[in-house]
C-alpha cells in the first residue's frame, strides 16, 4: 500500500514502517527468528521483516547485538602491552 502526493510521487510505503531484524535462526518450516529474541520466535511478516545484511538492520536490539558480537575481545593483560617471557642472558 502506497501513499501518493498530488504529483504521482510515492511518499511512503508500508514496508518503510516495518523493522528489519537480523535473521539468526531458520526453522525447518522456513520460519525466521530474529537475533534480538531471547527465546526463539517466528517473525510476524505483516509487522516485521528480516535481512542477512548487517547494514540493513533497523531493529535497535538486533543492531546492538551485532555491534556486541563484532567487538574484538582483548585476551591480553588488559593494558594493551604484550608480555614477553624472555630470560636475560648474564
Amino acid at each position: 500500500m502506497e501513499e501518493r502526493d498530488g504529483r504521482d510521487n510515492v511518499v511512503m510505503q508500508n514496508h518503510d514502517l516495518k523493522k528489519y531484524h537480523y535473521a539468526a535462526l531458520v526453522s525447518h518450516t522456513g520460519a525466521i527468528s530474529p537475533l534480538c529474541a531471547k527465546v526463539p520466535r517466528r517473525l510476524n511478516l505483516n509487522r516485521e521483516l528480516w535481512t542477512l545484511r548487517k547494514e540493513a538492520v533497523t531493529c535497535e536490539r538486533c543492531a546492538q547485538a551485532l555491534k556486541d558480537v563484532a567487538k574484538p575481545v582483548d585476551k591480553g593483560t588488559g593494558s594493551g602491552e604484550s608480555i614477553t617471557h624472555e630470560k636475560e642472558m648474564p
